[in-house]
């Protein structure tokens, strides 16, 4: 996760998310998400609840607490763990490792579950993606396991008309556990995209570096109400 993507933009009554830092987890009635930096946590009947599976590297801190002004609601959908506010939803799905052994047909499986799910759900907008994939540079040329997720993530994300026009800051990494854990931050309307001009845009590389291009947004700029805040792409 980049909790500094949120952190230039100070809580106020009208900032419906922000990010803390924490020692420890915590799980009180405005969390939205309690990201852990861990490789051996104990399995949590609370959604919100989610392990990376990476040590950080400052080890005095251990969570990232994404927090909401709204009342938060959390529950669990077919293999989807998530939580919402009035205004946005947090969600994740990990895709277990046995899976993956065609990782461009489980990446594009999960997402379109994940995009049935937040339709049905009232967020239809992806606004920011984190996958930590276990194994990313395993294999070679077109067969290397981070090609075959972005083949696949693409195949999800066009069936969308103009999709790139739309598609959210994103993070792929690797992690020390295996399977895919895919983390998102959705809301009810879209943000706007943001593209580097001094940088060609990830949806536009070409084919050498792979069958399809990654399909992600240097950044989103979302708007809530008169409050705007900036999710960052990055690894």
């Amino acid at each position: 996760m980049s909790s500094l993507e949120l952190a230039s933009t100070p809580h106020t009554l009208t900032a419906p998310l922000w990010v803390e830092l924490s020692e420890g987890p915590r799980l009180d009635r405005g969390v939205l998400a309690c990201i852990g930096f861990e490789t051996a946590a104990a399995p949590s009947d609370d959604p919100r609840r989610i392990a990376i599976g990476l040590e950080p590297l400052d080890r005095s801190v251990r969570f990232e607490i994404w927090r909401s002004a709204g009342v938060v609601e959390h529950g669990r959908e077919e293999g989807i763990g998530f939580s919402r506010s009035p205004q946005a939803l947090f969600g994740w799905r990990v895709v277990p490792e046995a899976e993956l052994q065609d990782t461009a047909a489980a990446t594009r499986q999960a997402y379109e579950r994940i995009a049935g799910f937040l339709k049905r759900q009232g967020y239809p907008w992806m606004l920011r993606g984190w996958n930590f994939l276990h194994g990313i540079t395993q294999g070679t040329d077109d067969a290397e396991r981070y090609r075959q997720f972005c083949l696949g993530r693409h195949q999800a994300l066009s069936v969308m008309p103009d999709f790139e026009r739309f598609l959210p800051a994103a993070t792929v990494i690797g992690r020390s556990e295996p399977g895919l854990l895919v983390c998102f931050l959705a809301g009810k309307s879209p943000g706007i995209q943001i593209e580097n001009p001094r940088q060609l845009s990830a949806f536009r590389y070409p084919r050498e570096y792979g069958p399809r291009s990654p399909s992600f947004s240097r950044a989103t700029l979302k708007y809530w109400g008169d409050t705007a805040q900036l999710l960052v792409s990055g690894t």
